[in-house]
């Protein structure tokens, strides 16, 4: 189940808290040596509408596509797809060239002279040598390769915002093209092929999505790399994610990753070869059902050092019974598991697993403080309503101890909540978020889950929200948020796209801590609390 089930009933009382020195990208490896190059004839659905080399004339600032018509007897252009001969259908426009970056934003119009209608029609560049990039690519295919100086080119989908992604008869449509060529002779060496689907969609994954922001690897610490992978048909098979520079000896090792909500991959690893602060590029590879074609994109993301820590200072107070009991949990087998010092120090390792990296550090004074020694108000043992809550809180961490991360460990929880929540004040928005207001208050269930405290600390950091709330399905988005966040800043706390089993503040109990991290902006959200607040951690 989910941290925070406490939500709805909790509104009355709390609002729910839920730079290195980076060099240039490293590209990955052509292609891990085992795989092949896949001809047109491995897929049931890929023909050819047109196969051409590019012809740039610079002094002119024009471009042209010249038909390749020994790669289209090759390849066995089908007269399906071919009447008339699209010789005319496909019309180029330099919009800019700078030489001195190597840069060329390339204008492509094509239009479907035929009486089929296609799906899915991608414009295929399909460099012939070594340093020709393609910078706004939408995935990788190895389809219609062969001649290519790799066996995975970049592609750009013609109407692409057309339901299903339809190109109709004598409709038209225009992609741009962002193509870095290294060296002024690489642009007389580039191929391009037009590649439809018929008579549907193409069956394997027809985009893999990566975030505009790169994951962070910082130092050692585990991170989690996240793409969404888009497939018609819904059955992605298994996706893998090849991690070296950073992780595993090889550009030919690779592994699994794990799919979470909304056609969200994930998998979790750390720089474990230590590489130097910079960007790197990491290949990710898709396959779906009842296909052999697959698909590949190359996801960004940057190893940095960690920052300088900022130790937060815990202090864990515990409710007893009539008997002087300390909160238990009853094991599945019958056996009372009783709460201590212990559990809750191993909760707090726990959670600067993560937020270390972050530069969060908890510290705890090594003790439990007893509430209710005297059972004078023993029912904080059993917290029954959010006035129960308000009152623990008062009469012990907020007086006593009102410069820490106050926790508080009971046997029930309002409304029979079985797991944890944070708390902060409603009144006086952000700028009351102090150390004195925010606390946490936990179940006896925590106590073998890795990640809940770690979770309910980035609610007290600054991670406000829980992405789970905001699913789609229930009517909220960030968009909808009327939190009093700054405007300009309104993206960083809430993204859309975060609602994956590999975020720390959306997650299905349960996974190891190693397996979580935070969204770079959810990262960036809680720098920039905090540095605005300084009064809060």
């Amino acid at each position: 189940m989910k941290a925070f089930k406490c939500v709805l009933i909790l509104l009355m009382l709390v609002v729910l808290a839920g730079c290195s020195n980076l060099t240039d990208p490293i590209q990955p490896a052509d292609a891990p040596a085992q795989l092949n190059t896949l001809e047109a004839t491995d897929s049931k659905n890929h023909f050819l509408w047109g196969y051409y080399n590019l012809d740039f004339d610079l002094e002119n600032l024009t471009a042209s596509a010249v038909p390749d018509r020994v790669s289209m007897t090759h390849f066995n252009i089908t007269s399906l797809v071919q009447p008339p001969a699209c010789y005319d259908c496909l019309e180029l426009e330099i919009l800019q060239y700078n030489p001195q970056s190597s840069y060329i934003e390339l204008k492509v119009t094509l239009k479907n002279n035929t009486s089929v209608k296609g799906y899915d029609v991608r414009g295929i560049l399909l460099p012939k040598v070594d340093g020709i990039q393609l910078l706004d690519a939408e995935s990788y295919t190895p389809l219609w390769s062969e001649g290519a100086f790799s066996s995975l080119n970049p592609f750009r989908t013609f109407a692409h915002s057309v339901p299903s992604r339809i190109f109709y008869p004598q409709y038209w449509d225009f992609r741009i093209y962002e193509i870095s060529y290294g060296v002024l002779g690489n642009l007389g060496k580039i191929g391009y092929a037009v590649d439809v689907s018929y008579p549907g969609n193409c069956e394997e994954p027809y985009e893999i999505l990566v975030p505009s922001e790169p994951a962070k690897f910082i130092e050692n610490y585990p991170t989690v790399v996240t793409v969404q992978i888009l497939d018609w048909q819904e059955d992605v098979e298994w996706a893998i994610i090849y991690p070296y520079p950073l992780a595993m000896s090889d550009y030919s090792d690779y592994m699994q990753m794990t799919e979470g909500a909304d056609n969200y991959w994930a998998a979790s690893f750390s720089n474990s070869n230590d590489v130097s602060p910079g960007y790197y590029y990491l290949w990710v590879q898709a396959k779906s059902m009842g296909t052999d074609v697959v698909t590949w994109n190359k996801v960004k993301v940057s190893a940095q050092d960690a920052p300088p820590l900022n130790t937060i200072y815990v202090t864990y107070y515990a409710a007893v019974d009539t008997g002087g009991n300390l909160p238990f949990l009853e094991n599945p087998g019958g056996t009372d598991f009783e709460f201590s010092y212990t559990i809750a120090s191993q909760l707090r390792s726990w959670a600067n697993l993560l937020w270390n990296k972050y530069g969060f550090n908890l510290v705890d004074d090594g003790t439990i403080h007893i509430m209710d020694e005297n059972a004078s108000d023993w029912n904080y043992y059993h917290l029954d309503s959010e006035t129960e809550v308000a009152s623990m809180h008062s009469n012990y961490g907020q007086s006593a101890t009102p410069d820490t991360l106050n926790m508080y460990f009971v046997q029930t929880l309002p409304y029979d909540i079985e797991t944890a929540f944070c708390t902060l004040p409603a009144d006086g928005g952000l700028s009351n978020h102090k150390r004195q207001h925010v606390y946490h208050v936990y179940s006896p269930n925590v106590y073998f889950w890795e990640e809940v405290m770690a979770h309910e600390s980035g609610h007290a950091f600054g991670a406000l929200e829980d992405i789970y709330l905001l699913l789609p399905f229930i009517g909220y988005y960030c968009y909808d948020l009327k939190n009093d966040q700054p405007p300009n800043k309104q993206y960083l706390y809430c993204e859309d796209n975060a609602y994956y089993p590999g975020n720390l503040m959306w997650f299905s109990m349960g996974w190891s801590i190693y397996a979580y991290d935070l969204t770079l902006g959810q990262a960036d959200w809680v720098e920039w609390f905090n540095d605005e607040y300084p009064e809060s951690w």
